[in-house]
């Protein structure tokens, strides 16, 4: 798995822990359908939007070295929590749109569990 994909996947985890909370099993981990959708999707983005997500995201695990002493895809939960959380909250618009992308798209894929789940077929 290359550094990209390692970040995002990091992220896809740490947004659907927070998205999928105890009560429904099937929104549970692990989350790697949502990391690999998420790298698709991105993957899917024409060359310089692709390119400029793929550079955010190398400027979003670096950032959390100077706070936490590690890169974000390194960092445990709580850690990595604080991180989207200060990124979210950022008066740069790139920052607080990176976040959103993600959350976005993780939270498409993780309830998209149930609606196949529904249907009969496998997630």
């Amino acid at each position: 798995m290359n550094l990209s994909s390692r970040i995002v996947s990091a992220v896809a985890y740490s947004v659907c822990q927070d998205l999928a909370g105890a009560a429904e099993p099937r929104l549970g981990a692990p989350y790697n359908d949502v990391a690999r959708f998420l790298d698709e999707q991105i993957g899917r983005m024409p060359v310089p939007q692709g390119w400029g997500v793929r550079a955010l995201a190398l400027a979003f695990d670096l950032s959390a070295l100077a706070s936490h002493g590690a890169r974000f895809h390194r960092l445990r939960h709580e850690a990595r929590r604080e991180r989207l959380a200060v990124w979210r909250e950022s008066p740069v618009f790139f920052c607080r749109q990176y976040v959103r992308l993600h959350e976005s798209l993780a939270a498409y894929r993780l309830y998209a569990r149930l609606e196949t789940s529904v249907f009969g077929r496998g997630s």
